[in-house]
């Protein structure tokens, strides 16, 4: 595969985890990127003082692309545009602020969503943990299946479950409330929580704060530093996270492709 002008492949992991560490917390999915599984399938390009990396989910069949900079984010974004057609239909991509714009006139772009990055700021706002709060494993796949193929849920490969940081409500054998992480690295002490739900019927019994607080009861002594990612309309999620401790860092968008 031919390499945009001006780009270069980056065959170190090394020299990307150095150019995500400007702003450490803002690139937690880039940084567990660069380590297996994820690594040996992914593609990353740097031009500009920009990198762009195509990465492979393993035994998922899916991929996603990661083109967010706080070092150049304009960069970022005329690389990914250099680099669009490449990219199957469905493509996920995750850049910059502005990545509608920037594709317009070269790829069609069937949703686009500006998002907020948080990081934990203040462990000690995180609430105690709840016993309606439950640890999940891979034996809960088929309930955290069902809970997230409701409309307008949270994204979940079975993969991430393995991580040993799900957590889960139960309303007799239904699973009506969960959240664990996208993304753990504890040689990098970093993780990102993700795939926080609550099922319509049992909001406002404060479910989401609940489970969220507990994915950080279970990374506790795993890793220093944690993040998550939330729609930047989505009011009440954010409310949630910050009244527990999340700060806002990073505005970005997620897209995907025609």
């Amino acid at each position: 595969m031919s390499v945009p002008d001006g780009a270069r492949l980056v065959t170190d992991p090394h020299e990307l985890e150095v150019h995500f560490g400007d702003i450490k917390a803002a690139h937690i999915y880039a940084l567990v990127d660069l380590e297996e599984p994820f690594w040996s399938g992914g593609t990353w390009y740097i031009r500009d003082g920009a990198a762009v990396g195509i990465v492979e989910m393993p035994g998922d069949d899916w991929q996603a692309v990661y083109a967010v900079s706080t070092r150049a984010p304009q960069a970022s974004l005329s690389l990914v545009a250099d680099l669009v057609d490449r990219f199957p239909p469905g493509q996920f991509v995750t850049a910059s602020a502005g990545l509608q714009s920037a594709l317009a006139g070269r790829r069609e772009v069937r949703w686009c969503r500006p998002h907020m990055r948080y990081r934990l700021a203040d462990p000690t706002a995180v609430p105690g943990p709840d016993p309606r709060v439950q640890p999940l494993d891979r034996s809960d796949l088929t309930h955290l299946q069902n809970l997230y193929a409701e409309p307008d849920s949270a994204f979940l490969l079975p993969h991430m479950v393995d991580d040993s940081t799900f957590v889960g409500v139960f309303d007799g054998d239904r699973l009506v409330a969960a959240a664990g992480t996208h993304v753990v690295s504890e040689s990098k002490r970093i993780a990102a929580i993700g795939a926080v739900y609550v099922s319509p019927y049992w909001r406002g019994m404060g479910l989401g704060r609940a489970v969220t607080a507990g994915v950080v009861h279970r990374l506790a002594g795993r890793v220093d530093l944690i993040g998550l990612n939330v729609a930047a309309d989505n009011k009440v999620a954010r409310s949630v996270y910050e009244a527990i401790g999340f700060v806002p860092l990073l505005a970005y968008d997620e897209a995907e492709l025609v």
